[in-house]
């Protein structure tokens, strides 16, 4: 309830806030119904960048000694697991991320030392570019082609907006190599609703 976490987060926790900011951030990232999903709450605690330049990503954070792990596509998105730390024999500042198309991990330089910026904030966040594109409860299955398979409409909870605002929880991941990724599980900014949609409906906002 929204009361225990204002609570929580003014008492407990002493956050350097007023019980009216806090009731109005837990607006902010509840549901319509007044509750608040856990990994809806663990997504704000976790942090993203996007590929803005071809790169490589790579085992240690070193850069000497360490191995290539793969390269790494403009586009891609990592969740941020450790830094950014700055190498010194190279003057670079370096992140460990994992990709969050198929979880591989490793360490990526931010930006080089020639000026060149690798990585950004963002990725996480998506908008509707098709009206009435449906938010599912299951993940939509896939045909013999690959081809997202449309649910039900028992199956949906609600229709999303054009240009509607998408905090992304979770990727669909694969193993196979250069694949994209087709579905994500998001929470809907404007009422917090959590369902599944599938990426050809949707956009990544970058900053």
């Amino acid at each position: 309830p929204k009361q225990d976490f204002v609570n929580f987060v003014v008492e407990t926790l002493k956050v350097a806030c007023t019980s009216e900011q806090a009731e109005r951030f837990f607006d902010h990232i509840g549901t319509a119904e007044g509750t608040l999903e856990a990994d809806a709450f663990e997504c704000l605690l976790k942090v993203f960048k996007v590929v803005c330049e071809p790169t490589t990503m790579m085992t240690g954070f070193n850069i000497k000694g360490s191995e290539v792990v793969r390269r790494i596509k403009k586009g891609d998105i990592f969740e941020i697991l450790e830094g950014p730390r700055k190498e010194e024999t190279a003057g670079i500042l370096r992140v460990k991320g994992k990709a969050v198309k198929d979880g591989v991990s490793g360490w990526i330089t931010v930006a080089g030392n020639q000026g060149t910026v690798y990585l950004k904030d963002g990725g996480n966040l998506f908008k509707v570019l098709v009206p009435h594109t449906k938010l599912f409860h299951s993940k939509p299955e896939k045909d013999a082609a690959g081809k997202i398979v449309e649910g039900t409409d028992e199956d949906s909870s609600r229709n999303l907006l054009k240009s509607e605002l998408l905090d992304v929880l979770e990727w669909e991941t694969t193993d196979v190599k250069d694949a994209p990724c087709l579905r994500i599980r998001v929470r809907a900014k404007l009422d917090g609703k959590i369902g599944w949609t599938d990426t050809s409906k949707v956009e990544p906002v970058i900053a």
